[in-house]
């Protein structure tokens, strides 16, 4: 079972439609034992104007690369809605010392939402 820190923090996002490795949750700021963002619940409202892929990646440096267990082509209808509740073992988790960004696709033309609550694990 890892260790946990910090509590429970909350994050949101507006994304544009093709944005690449966008800023969500940012890395742990722990330098010397960094930990990896666990995400406990998760919100998506997707653009009113078109059908859009949407991923989540974990990001160091360089490209970000899919979270474990994420779908690699998820896909959200115009004003679709994605609503996770809370999972205490979290929904996906992150690699070590790594933030979560999101990648957007073209289809949508009107900001998607994100909403988001996470823990670090150590």
């Amino acid at each position: 079972m890892p260790a946990f820190d910090k509590g429970v923090l909350r994050a949101t996002a507006t994304v544009a439609a093709s944005q690449t490795d966008q800023a969500f949750l940012a890395a742990d700021s722990n330098t010397t034992a960094p930990g990896r963002i666990a995400i406990i619940s998760l919100v998506i409202v997707n653009g009113a104007t078109g059908t859009s892929t949407i991923q989540l990646n974990s990001k160091g440096s360089g490209s970000g690369t899919i979270l474990t267990g994420f779908p690699a082509a998820f896909v959200l209808p115009a004003s679709g809605q994605l609503v996770l509740p809370e999972h205490n073992g979290g929904w996906w988790i992150g690699n070590v010392g790594e933030a979560v960004t999101i990648t957007t696709g073209a289809g949508n033309t009107t900001d998607a939402k994100f909403f988001a609550t996470f823990r670090y694990i150590y």
